[in-house]
């Protein structure tokens, strides 16, 4: 996963988008025009996104490498408490 922008030269954070790649870096996925702050969990099984432009309020996760996202509210986890 990565944070950058499509074309000849890097834009600025604040006008990238984030990407995820399944095969090395060879090819790239866009999964939102905003920057997001990324993780992966359980060894890259689990991939988790949070939106770094905004007030966060909730989560993006793809148990599938990234082929497709729920959404899970912060508010949910205050239940896990």
């Amino acid at each position: 996963m990565g944070v950058g922008s499509i074309g000849a030269t890097l834009d600025k954070y604040e006008d990238s988008a984030t990407f995820v790649s399944t095969n090395a870096g060879v090819d790239w996925k866009m999964i939102s025009t905003d920057a997001h702050k990324y993780e992966f969990g359980d060894q890259g099984s689990i991939l988790v996104v949070v939106n770094d432009e905004e007030r966060v309020s909730d989560l993006r996760y793809s148990t599938n490498m990234g082929q497709s996202w729920q959404v899970l509210s912060l508010h949910q986890l205050e239940a896990f408490h």
